[in-house]
């Protein structure tokens, strides 16, 4: 038994050694940042406003939602008129070239210094959902800041800073497999990861057994006098179980794991209160006058209230009925009435929160938990007990982000940083041992 433990931890770690200790050292970069994505914030204070008058395309005739800001997310054609302050909003379409390069430089207020016109994604834009963008314009500013827009519909699909760069470089790019080859494959990215998870925890397995049942035959002392192998057995030893925790949870974060034995939450059952309806002309989308400069402007229909959503410079959203009067997409006590009627088997419990935000939790067998905003109509959390598994399995073992650990963020980065600096130094201990070829 010992000798297979042994032979199957030489092999399995001479191959995906190297892989552990680049996921180990660049676990400490990954403390700084991930990797770079544009962010809505960013884009809401830099888009160009929109006129003081927005009137609707007659020739919408159904869609799920309807947005439209000046140079992003969907197009917009001015209209020749004797009405100056007025714009078209049409529905997304290429029949008009996107004004890219004057959007980037009034992005920024700099003229741009390079720009490159990508025919294929690269390091920063790795995702296969931005294929349909290509060509993909990439600028670059004086102070190391890069801009990839879109040239079809003008948005802007990712935004780096040269530090973000070097620390991704070192960081998310190693660490998440981020390789423009790989990551565009979705699934292939997925398995990739899947697979060296579970051979490096066939490595870690056979070490930490193997090491085990040494220190019991040794009569619990190390028999080792090597150095190096008598430093990866003191090491390893304890501490193991790190190296095999962050393995196994690394590997989570792209299995979700629903047990058939686990309940099954009801979220199935009232997603109708949230999903988008269809929005026709016959609700008559009327012209919108305003006073506050804005960036965007959306329709949205759920369970046929129609509201007009207006974003400004700062993020900040605002809602109007379609007689152009502020209000919230719900109230407390319409979410009542919709869950007890998907639901009448079920018990209710509303706890109203802060900022106009609404809790309900459900008595059903999986505990689920529901957190809407009565404002924009959205639910923005739901939990139930497989949510609540897969969060412990990945987020609580992987990053120290459970319990009270997330109240003391000093707290989980120290505890981090011990953990990595253990684990990495009983793989480079396994690596001296792998070079120098030593036998055990």
């Amino acid at each position: 038994m010992t000798k297979f433990l042994l032979k199957t931890h030489r092999i399995f770690g001479l191959i995906f050694l190297p892989i552990m200790l680049v996921w180990f050292i660049s676990g400490y970069f990954m403390l700084l940042g991930g990797f770079p994505h544009i962010s809505k914030q960013w884009v809401n204070q830099h888009q160009p406003l929109l006129p003081k008058k927005v009137i609707t395309n007659k020739s919408v005739i159904s869609y799920r939602e309807i947005s439209y800001c000046a140079y992003g997310w969907r197009e917009i054609n001015q209209i020749n008129n004797t009405e100056k302050d007025t714009v078209f909003l049409s529905i997304y379409t290429t029949t008009k070239p996107v004004a890219c390069d004057q959007y980037a430089q009034h992005l920024t207020k700099e003229q741009p210094t390079k720009k490159i016109i990508l025919e294929d994604l690269d390091t920063w834009i790795p995702w296969s959902r931005l294929k349909k963008d290509l060509p993909i314009y990439k600028y670059t500013y004086n102070d190391g800041l890069q801009l990839y827009i879109s040239s079809r519909t003008g948005e802007v699909v990712q935004r780096t800073t040269t530090k973000e760069r070097w620390i991704a470089y070192f960081g998310a790019i190693p660490h998440w497999l981020y390789f423009k080859w790989l990551r565009q494959h979705t699934s292939t990215w997925i398995n990739v990861i899947k697979v060296l998870c579970i051979f490096c925890l066939i490595a870690i397995v056979s070490g930490y057994l193997y090491g085990w049942i040494i220190f019991f035959k040794a009569r619990k002392s190390n028999p080792y006098k090597i150095k190096n192998h008598k430093y990866h057995f003191a090491l390893g030893l304890p501490s193991g179980l790190i190296i095999l925790t962050w393995t196994l949870s690394g590997f989570f974060s792209l299995y979700y794991v629903a047990p058939s034995w686990a309940p099954i939450g009801v979220k199935e059952k009232v997603k109708s209160i949230w999903t988008p309806h269809p929005i026709t002309v016959q609700q008559n989308l009327t012209s919108i006058d305003y006073t506050k400069p804005i960036v965007a402007i959306s329709w949205k229909n759920i369970g046929g209230k129609v509201m007009t959503k207006m974003t400004d410079h700062e993020g900040q959203e605002t809602f109007y009925n379609l007689g152009n009067v502020k209000s919230n997409f719900w109230t407390p006590l319409y979410l009542k009435e919709r869950f007890k009627q998907l639901l009448p088997n079920h018990e209710i419990n509303m706890i109203k929160g802060e900022n106009n935000q609404l809790t309900i939790k459900v008595n059903d067998q999986g505990k689920s938990t529901f957190v809407f905003d009565l404002i924009k109509g959205e639910l923005i959390h739901y939990e139930d007990s497989n949510t609540r598994l897969n969060n412990f399995l990945y987020r609580g073992l992987h990053a120290f982000k459970i319990g009270k650990l997330n109240y003391y963020p000093i707290i989980r980065i120290s505890l981090i940083l011990i953990f990595l600096t253990i684990g990495t130094a009983v793989l480079i201990t396994g690596l001296f041992i792998t070079i120098r070829k030593k036998k055990i």
